[in-house]
Formats: structure tokens, C-alpha cells, sequence
């Protein structure tokens, strides 16, 4: 492969995983929303303090994290690129 055939490459690896992080974080996020309304508020406040949401937050975070690095970066690269 060729240097622009790399970047080409790299360029499509990089939205694919820059759309699976955006819907993996929109996922988390609805069904955090849907917890926090379904749920009763001390119910809601028990589960916060036994650490039973943190691993949805956590994803949550971290995919929008990645998705948001992700989306950076491309608008530099395509910014450079021209």
C-alpha cells in the first residue's frame, strides 16, 4: 500500500470507530435517562452509593471521550489536508 492508501485506509477505520463510540455513548446515555426515570429516588441514590451505576457512567464517559477525540482529530486531519 501506498502512503495514500494508508491514509485512505486509516481515515475509514478512524469514522467507523468514531460511529460506534457515538452510538455506544448515545446508548449508554438513553439507558441511564431511563433508569433515572423509571427508578424511585432513594432506590436511584441507593444504587449510586452501592456503585452500581458506575460501570454505565463509566462507559458512558469513556465512549464520549473516544468519540470526541475521534471527532478532533478528523477535523485537524481534513483541516491539514487542504
Amino acid at each position: 500500500m501506498n502512503r495514500e492508501d494508508q491514509a485512505g485506509a486509516r481515515a475509514v477505520a478512524r469514522y467507523l470507530v468514531q460511529w460506534l463510540c457515538g452510538l455506544i455513548a448515545v446508548g449508554a446515555l438513553l439507558l441511564l435517562a431511563a433508569v433515572v426515570l423509571i427508578t424511585d429516588p432513594s432506590m436511584l441514590v441507593y444504587s449510586f452509593k452501592q456503585g452500581m451505576l458506575w460501570p454505565l457512567i463509566g462507559i458512558a464517559v469513556l465512549s464520549l471521550a473516544v468519540w470526541l477525540t475521534l471527532l478532533v482529530a478528523g477535523a485537524a486531519t481534513r483541516d491539514h489536508d487542504r
